[in-house]
Formats: C-alpha cells, sequence, structure tokens
C-alpha cells in the first residue's frame, strides 16, 4: 500500500535560523516539548521524539532554508 506525501507549510515570526534550531536541536526540542528527543540535521540520520512516539529520517537537510523528514507515529 503506497500513501501520498504530505506537504505542510507554516508561516512562523522568527528567523530562519531560530525555526531551524527548534526543529533540529534536542535541547531545544526538550525545553519546548519536555520529553527527550534524538535528532540531528544531518541528511540520513534517524530521530524519535515524544518518548519515542514519533520516529522517523531526515531525507534532505539544508540547513536554515529545508528539512525533508519521513515519520511515522
Amino acid at each position: 500500500m503506497s500513501m501520498k506525501p504530505i506537504k505542510q507549510n507554516y508561516l512562523m515570526n522568527a528567523s530562519p535560523e531560530k525555526v531551524f534550531e527548534a526543529l533540529t536541536k534536542p535541547s531545544v526540542i526538550k525545553y519546548w516539548s519536555g520529553t527527550n528527543a534524538k535528532m540531528s540535521a544531518k541528511k540520513g540520520s534517524t530521530f524519535s521524539l515524544w518518548g519515542g512516539d514519533c520516529n522517523g529520517k531526515n531525507l534532505e537537510v539544508v540547513k536554515n532554508k529545508k528539512l525533508v523528514q519521513e515519520l511515522y507515529y
């Protein structure tokens, strides 16, 4: 069974650097979510969020510009 990709765009009142940091830096993710995170800003790296409830892989990473991920809950 094949699933269609979901593309989401958000407008945020923050610099690209701050948004990228909030999505890729474990200490910042923990600050906002209250749970430990395994995350990297490297292409091909795997991640785990919210106590392992969300896992995935970084497919494409362009620092401060683009983050494409494959994830599952």
